[in-house]
């Protein structure tokens, strides 16, 4: 995930209501696709999932109502692309009563790729492949 700073700055413009970052002009967000509201998320949450060897328990500021059904909770990993993941593992949030991976991450049974690909390689639904379509 991007620095748990530049959310916590950028949470502090959204909630005084900046519309741009210093003082730019806002664009509408009517064509944008919709996604889960990045205010409900604990910018002070240190997602990062498992920190040690073993199942130990996610941390609680993921679901701090214990809103969600552990059992179901989802991994999720910084995104380097489409389909293209990180090797870094963290918790979903329980948000709404449903677990959400935070906007920069993807869910974890979406990766097809782990890490940066060679050159001339790209991730597909099938993994990683040879660039244009050979293979």
């Amino acid at each position: 995930m991007t620095s748990k700073l530049l959310h916590a700055i950028v949470g502090v413009g959204i909630a005084f209501g900046s519309g741009a970052g210093c003082g730019g002009s806002s664009q509408s967000t009517e064509d944008a696709p919709e996604g889960p509201d990045v205010s409900k998320f604990d910018p002070f949450c240190d997602a990062t999932w498992p920190t040690t060897k073993g199942q130990p328990a996610p941390p609680a500021c993921t679901d701090p109502m214990s809103e969600c059904d552990p059992v179901t909770r989802l991994s999720c990993r910084d995104a380097l692309g489409p389909l293209q993941c990180d090797f870094i593992r963290y918790s979903a949030f329980c948000i709404d009563g449903a677990w959400l991976c935070h906007p920069d991450t993807i869910r974890e049974v979406d990766c097809r790729c782990y890490g940066e690909l060679p050159a001339g390689t790209v991730c597909t639904e099938m993994g990683p492949m040879p660039a244009g379509g050979a293979g």
